[in-house]
């Protein structure tokens, strides 16, 4: 019989006297995940359990059958990757990286290839001879990403990854946990952005207040929550607002941002490529999460 890939049974978990997971139970095989909760929700927690980092108070966690806190070699399965990325700073990003391929005793050979195909799809071979204390947030993140991929885990969690990234490289991720997702993988992915968990996952699991209070397909979710939001974009060159309305958007300036209102099937990724293709250049994104606010705020809508 074929073992699940990942489990969490009536899992709590506790700071002190402060219960943050009160119960969760989740079952996943392959594919993609997005557990999507608002902040202190306990998403880190739960991430933090799930790959082994933190045993429960109560419950148990089984990756592959086994029982991370009983049998740790079973965790070189997992690829977890922080919502706060943690690198040495006195090495290079690619020393850091050779460091954590030792960790996870794997072979300097592969590694160095390993490492120059993450720079590939994460472009960052420009930042491969910086030290890791003279990166930028945005920089960080790809590299705790790159880390986080290193062994080519079968489980995958990842804490609001795109957090802190501009919108041509949270498109180049997005397309490569897209890949992920459809391969044999299992990837959990958390967030608060019910959009782009339209884009990636199969599967969507709503928690709120340490519980998961709602766990169904993507369609299901999405249909229920979604409707037109509004999208703010700023972008290189004001002069470049009219091509907006090229597109057949309804604009209007706000500071900075040029915003409209999109329809929920029109990701963030569809208006950045095709202002891409159109040689408009997006230095930031912003989105309204009014589509979530009622669960957000506890509401009787959620079941």
């Amino acid at each position: 019989m074929k073992r699940r890939a990942l489990s969490l049974n009536d899992i709590v978990a506790e700071y002190g006297q402060q219960r943050v997971l009160n119960g969760v139970d989740l079952r996943l095989d392959s594919g993609c995940t997005a557990i999507i909760g608002p902040n202190g929700a306990g998403k880190t927690t739960l991430f933090r359990v799930g790959a082994g980092v933190l045993e429960p108070t109560r419950g148990t966690v089984t990756i592959r059958g086994d029982d991370p806190f009983d049998n740790p070699a079973i965790k070189a399965e997992v690829g977890y990757v922080p919502h706060i990325p943690s690198l040495t700073s006195n090495l290079s990003v690619r020393r850091n990286l050779q460091f954590w391929g030792r960790v996870l005793d794997l072979t300097p050979e592969y590694v160095r290839e390993r490492i120059d195909e993450l720079a590939d799809s994460l472009e960052f071979h420009d930042l491969l001879s910086k030290d890791g204390g003279e990166l930028s947030r945005g920089q960080s993140q790809r590299i705790a990403i790159a880390r986080g991929l290193l062994s080519e885990p079968s489980i995958l969690f990842l804490d609001e990854p795109t957090a802190g990234l501009d919108p041509s490289i949270r498109s180049n991720l997005l397309q490569l946990l897209r890949r992920l997702g459809t391969s044999d993988k299992t990837v959990l992915y958390a967030t608060h952005n019910l959009h782009e968990a339209n884009q990636l996952a199969d599967d969507v699991a709503l928690l709120r207040d340490g519980t998961v209070v709602r766990s169904e397909s993507r369609d299901e979710i999405i249909a229920e929550y979604s409707g037109r939001r509004l999208l703010q974009l700023k972008l290189a060159s004001n002069e470049q607002r009219s091509v907006i309305r090229e597109l057949g958007y309804e604009p209007s300036i706000e500071g900075e941002y040029v915003q409209f209102e999109v329809e929920p099937d029109t990701t963030v990724t569809d208006v950045v490529e095709q202002l891409a293709d159109l040689g408009v250049k997006v230095e930031d994104v912003r989105t309204d999460e009014n589509a979530l606010q009622h669960f957000f705020e506890g509401e009787d809508r959620v079941k």
